[in-house]
């Protein structure tokens, strides 16, 4: 009997061990799921707390990553674009045909400006062609305040039934003397312009700043021209640039694995990229350094240009000013050979004191503190710099140069209208100044003007 009775026992008992077994490894498995969610739920606060946006701002960030160069973050979008034998770069249509642009569809044309047609228009009676150069301000008021444009342009009697056709000649980070020479070159061309208008000043003073003056570059380079000629590689420093290209390989390699990971949407793996990405970048300017700072005994030429003829940071500011102010002497001229009416609006910018009050949102963006304030070291370079570009834009108006102040346009404007810590804003912003300097183009038209005539409004003065 106790035999039998053992027997059963352990018939009884044997089902109760896997029931056991199956409970620990729920628990387990429970408490893995509650430590793996205290994880993910640490990982999104410290990346709001880093990143403003979060995991939204993570994607932008890798975004930019996959779109910038072999040379780094100095040169915004650098590999859709190709080096240019007159105007120091342009988009490449080979690799980026064509982009959304404030949800307007625009494509590469074949000379690289981001347009809806190739740019070059001849006048007609039934047309008004209007040219619009600078950097990124005017590029995206080109777009998202175009239709404020024409419509302001729409209110004088001559124009209301013309084509109104915006050309677009303004690139991101283009500074002067880049819209003289794109305004020579579509002329060159066969381009006809009825009326011209250039919107620029923060990439004439901070880009040639930070850039040129502190990296020992020509001031009337392009942006970031001493890394973007490191294609062009320098065989004294070819170990260095090699580096380059193969870091920037491996980050761009690293990025793209992380944007096609079933991961990617948990805050660990976002925080994980972004910390490799720091010390990618940190790698990066590191190389970038000292490509920069190589054989400084014996400068390159190639990359850096004519040695400068400025002894401090002060002479580098006046000598900037002074090619600004050149630049749009130079090209009031040949609008005034070409009867073409040219109008020179200066930007405004947050980092010029009193120019708008702004709201805590683009408070955030300027802090010294903040992870988003990417252009810390450029606001004292601005405060200085602008009111001496008010100071030129007046000689500008004594020389007869059409030349519109737009410093203090948002000063009256409680709302918010920037959107980074640079000098963008948003389509609201782009509205009212394309708004403002159509409003200037009709002050400096004539009182009469004859109907429709074929030769351009430039014509009519």
């Amino acid at each position: 009997m106790s035999q039998t009775t053992e027997l059963r026992t352990a018939s009884d008992v044997a089902p109760i061990l896997p029931r056991s077994r199956f409970r620990r490894w729920y628990f387990r498995g429970l408490l893995l799921l509650v430590v793996w969610g205290g994880v993910e739920l640490m990982a999104w606060g410290l990346l709001t707390l880093v990143l403003a946006g979060g995991l939204t701002s993570v994607w932008i960030m890798q975004d930019g990553t996959l779109k910038k160069s072999p040379q780094g973050d100095g040169v915004a979008a650098h590999s859709t674009q190709a080096v240019h034998p007159f105007l120091g770069w342009v988009r490449n249509p080979d690799i980026l045909p064509g982009e959304i642009s404030e949800g307007v569809p625009l494509q590469t044309s074949r000379y690289g400006f981001m347009d809806t047609t190739d740019g070059i228009h001849q006048r007609r009676p039934d047309r008004l062609i209007v040219g619009i150069t600078g950097g990124s301000v005017a590029h995206y008021m080109s777009v998202a305040g175009a239709d404020a444009l024409r419509d302001r342009l729409r209110s004088v009697p001559d124009f209301r039934d013309r084509e109104i056709i915006i050309v677009r000649l303004a690139q991101l980070a283009y500074k002067q003397p880049q819209a003289l020479f794109s305004l020579n070159y579509f002329l060159l061309h066969g381009g006809e312009f009825d009326i011209v208008i250039n919107l620029d000043g923060y990439n004439e003073i901070a880009l040639a700043m930070m850039e040129g003056y502190h990296w020992k570059m020509a001031l009337d380079y392009p942006q970031g021209w001493s890394i973007r000629a490191a294609e062009i590689v320098d065989p004294r420093d070819s170990e260095v640039a090699l580096r380059i290209i193969e870091l920037r390989g491996a980050r761009q390699r690293a990025t793209q694995s992380a944007r096609q990971s079933p991961f990617r949407w948990l805050p660990t793996h976002a925080l994980l990229w972004y910390v490799q990405e720091r010390r990618s970048q940190a790698a990066m300017i590191d190389a970038q350094q000292e490509l920069s700072q190589a054989r400084a005994g014996q400068r390159s030429f190639l990359r850096f240009g004519p040695p400068a003829t400025v002894q401090n940071a002060d002479e580098a500011l006046e000598e900037c000013v002074r090619l600004w102010k050149q630049s749009s002497l130079q090209m009031h001229q040949i609008c005034e050979a070409n009867h073409i009416l040219y109008v020179h609006a200066i930007q405004p910018n947050q980092h010029d004191p009193g120019s708008k009050p702004l709201t805590a949102e683009e408070s955030h963006f300027i802090d010294l503190e903040s992870p988003l304030n990417a252009h810390r070291n450029y606001g004292p370079v601005i405060a200085q710099g602008f009111p001496m570009l008010r100071a030129a834009g007046q000689e500008l108006r004594l020389a007869g140069v059409r030349n519109l102040d737009l410093t203090s346009i948002f000063s009256s404007h409680a709302e918010s209208l920037y959107i980074d810590s640079c000098c963008h804003v948003n389509p609201t912003g782009s509205q009212i100044l394309a708004t403002a300097i159509a409003d200037y183009v009709i002050e400096q038209l004539p009182m009469e003007t004859p109907e429709a005539a074929p030769s351009g409004a430039g014509d009519r003065r």
